[in-house]
């Protein structure tokens, strides 16, 4: 039985004077990227069908940004359905879907053919572009994909191998459970290779240490960039949204839901507005939108 059985039913609008509600309460004690993302509807929306019940979906914390407005949006819309974002890592994600621990699992990576084969459906919602950081003090403005590949494997260890000052190379890589790792380490051919100085769990962490550190390198989201690191380029190439949209930055790698087994109602009805056009504007913002 899937959870969102368990957890969530769909109403009519009370202007029938139809008594279904939903049954079960929300889970407050549900872990995070900090905690959920959203635990309260905003103002109700119009809708044609009120919606009432509990999601919860589970995965990477790279698209955690987006699904941050996503649910908000959603829920104001409906405000009976509570929907919790549990960041743990988009292996964790696809894991919690197949066992039905989750409505929905996130992933910023492509599903293996092992978990399809477990009953997942798959609904790619984007692509997004991965970044490579390094503190704004570094003076080392572009890579090319054999330097960072060399840096990853330990084979160049001093930036000024790489156009740098005279300084050791920290090397930062996200856990095993992530899926920006598994795409990093599929698009530089590093995978089993990579000799990580430190690892983090989650996407803001690797930022927080590339920040704090003038000799780290890091990889993260696009979404997650900001002015307290530096985006080399990759071969001349900069990562912008504008660039994995034309095709011209090609370090990228799909955000991806899974449902186990077909989306029942509750599930059906987040999906499609993921890939409304309201949907769509909200994850422009971060990435590129791809249509159903």
């Amino acid at each position: 039985m899937k959870i969102s059985k368990k957890f969530a039913a769909i109403g009519l609008a009370a202007t029938l004077v139809l008594g279904i509600t939903a049954c079960g309460g929300q889970n407050t004690d549900a872990p995070s990227t900090s905690g959920p993302l959203s635990s309260a509807p905003a103002t109700k929306g119009t809708v044609d069908k009120e919606l009432s019940g509990k999601l919860v979906i589970e995965g990477s914390t790279s698209v955690a940004k987006i699904f941050q407005e996503l649910i908000d949006t959603y829920m104001a819309k409906n405000p009976k359905v509570k929907i919790e974002y549990i960041g743990d890592g988009s292996s964790a994600g696809i894991k919690a879907a197949i066992a039905d621990t989750a409505n929905i699992g996130t992933a910023s990576r492509a599903v293996k053919d092992e978990e399809k084969n477990q009953g997942l459906e798959v609904f790619q919602m984007a692509d997004d572009a991965i970044a490579i950081i390094v503190n704004p003090a570094n003076k080392v403005q572009d890579l090319t994909k054999e330097q960072i590949a060399k840096i990853y494997k330990k084979e160049i260890t001093n930036w000024q191998d790489a156009g740098g000052d005279d300084a050791p190379i920290v090397v930062v890589a996200r856990d095993a459970a992530s899926g920006t790792r598994e795409a990093f380490e599929t698009i530089f051919e590093v995978a089993d290779q990579v000799k990580a100085d430190q690892e983090a769990a989650k996407t803001g962490e690797v930022k927080t240490v590339v920040a704090q550190n003038p000799n780290a390198i890091g990889y993260i989201s696009l979404a997650y960039s900001d002015n307290t690191v530096k985006n080399v380029t990759v071969e001349g190439l900069i990562a912008t949204i504008e660039n994995v949209k034309n095709g011209i930055y090609t370090i990228k790698r799909p955000f991806n839901m899974v449902t186990k087994g077909k989306p029942d109602e509750l599930e059906q009805a987040f999906i499609d507005f993921v890939f409304s056009e309201e949907g769509a504007e909200i994850i422009a913002k971060e990435a590129v939108p791809v249509k159903k």
